[in-house]
């Protein structure tokens, strides 16, 4: 990710809605009490930091400058790490491990999801989220240095396909799917060197009624699957 981008993180992620709406959609599909938990990709390391409230909590990231942040900011247990080279960690050493917007940032993600069904416990947990649809690839995937965006059925079967069964699997961010289709297909000559988060941040009345509306989608996802969306939520199990 770009620096700037990584300062709009650092900035925006106590707040803004996009953020909250996916650390409340992690944590409130949490399937242990307790444990001993890995984050895939930092952020900004909120979401680290309030999981380690409950949980023994090792987080890594590719950047240097995201765990220094987050170290200094939290405290974390971080580790610089390439996921090209593999997990560095034993056999079985996690109870849940949760990947949140990485694995389309990843070449061999099929390799990656071996790498993390090793280091789970038998019966733990794998909890990710990923962008949906290829039809929204656009200039933003590439600011973010994507692979690929996942469809619904290619993602469940990759997740099986590496030996987890699917305890949940649904789309997110329905609401904010029209707004995004426009601002990356339809409008044109858009300035690409602003973050989309900027565009959407729109203040704190905004964040409210975002805020509301996710409440209602988290309380929908638990009890069936969104049909449609701008992510994918799963929840799965080492078998």
């Amino acid at each position: 990710m770009d620096p700037v981008l990584i300062k709009d993180f650092f900035e925006e992620e106590n707040t803004h809605w996009w953020h909250v709406a996916k650390r409340r959609m992690i944590k409130s599909f949490l399937p242990i009490a307790h444990g001993r938990v890995l984050v895939i990709g930092l952020g900004g390391g909120l979401l680290c930091a309030e999981l380690s409230k409950t949980h023994e909590v090792i987080a890594i990231d590719i950047s240097s400058i995201a765990c220094a942040h987050a170290n200094k900011t939290y405290g974390l247990n971080t580790i610089v790490c390439d996921l090209k080279d593999g997990l560095p960690f034993r056999d079985a050493q996690f109870d849940l491990i949760i990947m949140a917007d990485v694995m389309e940032h990843i070449d061999d993600d099929a390799e990656l999801l071996t790498q993390i069904k090793r280091c789970l416990v038998l019966g733990g947990f794998l909890l990710l989220t990923v962008p949906a649809y290829q039809h929204m690839w656009s200039y933003w995937d590439e600011r973010l240095h994507h692979f690929r965006r996942y469809e619904y059925k290619a993602l469940r079967n990759l997740i099986k396909n590496q030996g987890f069964s699917i305890n949940r699997i649904s789309f997110f961010n329905a609401i904010i799917y029209p707004a995004a289709y426009l601002r990356r297909k339809l409008i044109k000559n858009m300035d690409h060197n602003v973050s989309d988060f900027k565009i959407s941040q729109g203040g704190k009345i905004i964040n409210a009624i975002m805020a509301a509306y996710y409440l209602l989608e988290r309380g929908w996802s638990h009890v069936g699957s969104i049909p449609f969306g701008l992510s994918l939520f799963v929840l799965a199990q080492k078998k």
